[in-house]
């Protein structure tokens, strides 16, 4: 089960961006297979991986969305899936640092971040504030202007 606790400076863990999630229940979609393996992992005890509450938000708000996931799922579906998440037992859920906020907007003032990009910077920011300096995510582009996160898409099995 995921469990809230502050971690050690040192260690090695990944977060799993939201749509790896996503793709892991969308059959449809081309990276479901490599989404699902990863989601395989996240079940092992040593996995070593973490997320955010904001990835369980992102990820509700994404699948119970008609324009976003078709057919979107229900409430009660959905909230299932996030707590599915919360119980896979490699994963821990990353505290959110009072101080992150701070870190947030000097990202976005260093990095000149507009739009939707401040929810990434957002994930960066408690990152960082976790010591947590790698991501597994189809969006790789979205996190390489940030010199202090490895990127890492999701192998295929």
């Amino acid at each position: 089960m995921a469990t809230l606790i502050p971690l050690p400076p040192m260690t090695p863990l990944a977060m799993i961006d939201t749509n790896v999630f996503i793709y892991a229940i969308n059959p449809a979609s081309p990276y479901s297979l490599a989404a699902r393996h990863l989601r395989e992992q996240a079940q092992l005890e040593d996995a070593g991986f973490c997320i955010a509450v904001q990835i369980l938000a992102e990820f509700y708000s994404t699948v119970t969305n008609p324009r976003r996931f078709n057919p979107p799922l229900t409430v009660d579906q959905a909230v299932q899936e996030v707590e599915n998440i919360k119980a896979l037992a490699g994963v821990i859920l990353l505290p959110l640092p009072l101080d992150v906020t701070d870190l947030w907007l000097q990202l976005i003032r260093q990095y000149r971040v507009t739009r939707s990009d401040i929810y990434d910077t957002l994930l960066v920011a408690t990152m960082l504030e976790n010591q947590v300096r790698r991501i597994y995510t189809f969006n790789v582009d979205d996190f390489r202007i940030y010199p202090d996160i490895e990127v890492l898409e999701s192998p295929a099995p």
